[in-house]
């Protein structure tokens, strides 16, 4: 991955250069000269750690999403939350088709951005993300304007594999409008295994105890079948409460389909939206799956059991006393009794 930090300023420069050029033009002009001011100096900014992205850009696209960056920083405020996401969070968005949520998001909260740098995950490839998504390469740039971290070709439902990762917490991960695509019945398994597997990589990266995962879904009734709160509870989480979706608070930003050339360009609605919020369970222990359960060969060995025996699921044998457990606590208790000795020295005597 190329590193932009350093990029991302002299582009902002850029900018700014721009606008003291202007006003040489007309007096009216002066007040936007102060804003750019009073915008985190450019030392601060070059000052943060360097950013690592995927993405090569034209300097045509370069120099548009620059520009139209400082013009909306100069006619925006900059809000503390925005959506239940701080200017002191460190957030990871995944999923983020062509990137216009985290620029909004990033646009608002643009000066915490630049000490605290937020991280967007997308699966697609560099080239399947400019291929499906013409607006992408201008959100990536002011993306990278703002000192984000950017990631193509990561896979959400599994994390843990990304070497960059290890060594982050998140006050906040987001994943808006998940789909694998289509409406049948296997598809909402798909999406319910989906959820669930999202939920258990993003888990380990959860600034716990106040860290939440935020997962908005459309409020119909295909996805309500996909019960996003029964997956997140598999996966060692809890329902903190639900709230109504307002793409208002996001300028730019527009819902993409996992397809969108099936459906001519045309962005799914939002209306009705929701956005469950989740934070960790310290208390949930991760259920044991008899396939993982290892019987300790060197004092047991498995006997052929019956039908019965088998519908009852593993057996736990001791072969010297000649006793079957279906509980594994029941065998170890077995295997640790003074009972199970006796037998095992009586044995190794006959042996002698």
């Amino acid at each position: 991955m190329a590193k932009k930090g350093a990029g991302g300023d002299k582009h902002g420069k850029g900018g700014d250069k721009r606008g003291k050029g202007s006003d040489t033009k007309g007096g009216g002009k002066r007040n936007a000269r102060q804003a750019l001011k009073k915008r985190p100096n450019v030392k601060a900014a070059a000052a943060a750690p360097a950013v690592n992205t995927t993405v090569m850009l034209s300097k045509k696209i370069d120099n548009a999403a620059s520009s139209v960056f400082h013009q909306t920083n100069l006619s925006n405020p900059n809000p503390k939350i925005v959506g239940n996401v701080s200017n002191r969070h460190q957030v990871l968005v995944v999923g983020d088709g062509d990137f216009s949520f985290s620029l909004a998001l990033a646009t608002n909260l643009v000066s915490s951005f630049v000490q605290k740098r937020r991280v967007d995950l997308l699966y697609d490839s560099q080239a399947e993300l400019f291929s499906k998504y013409p607006t992408a390469s201008a959100n990536v740039r002011g993306l990278q304007i703002t000192h984000a971290e950017i990631h193509v070709g990561v896979d959400a439902t599994a994390l843990g594999q990304q070497d960059w990762i290890h060594d982050k917490s998140f006050d906040r991960i987001l994943f808006n409008f998940p789909h694998l695509g289509g409406a049948t019945e296997e598809d909402v398994e798909k999406n319910q295994n989906l959820l669930f597997r999202f939920f258990e990589s993003a888990r380990p990266f959860v600034n716990t105890p106040r860290g939440e995962v935020h997962v908005t879904l459309r409020n119909t009734l295909f996805y309500n079948r996909w019960d996003v709160e029964a997956q997140a509870e598999r996966a060692g989480y809890s329902l903190k409460r639900r709230d109504p979706f307002d793409i208002n608070l996001y300028p730019g930003y527009e819902a993409q389909r996992t397809h969108p050339a099936s459906f001519r360009g045309e962005p799914p609605s939002t209306k009705g939206a929701k956005t469950h919020v989740f934070s960790v369970n310290t208390a949930w222990v991760k259920p044991i799956e008899e396939a993982d359960i290892e019987v300790p060969t060197s004092i047991a060995k498995a006997p052929r059991v019956d039908k019965k025996a088998k519908a009852k699921g593993q057996v736990w044998a001791c072969e010297p006393c000649k006793m079957n457990f279906h509980v594994q606590t029941k065998f170890n208790a077995h295997i640790n009794s003074s009972k199970h000795a006796k037998v095992v020295k009586a044995l190794k005597k006959q042996k002698k």
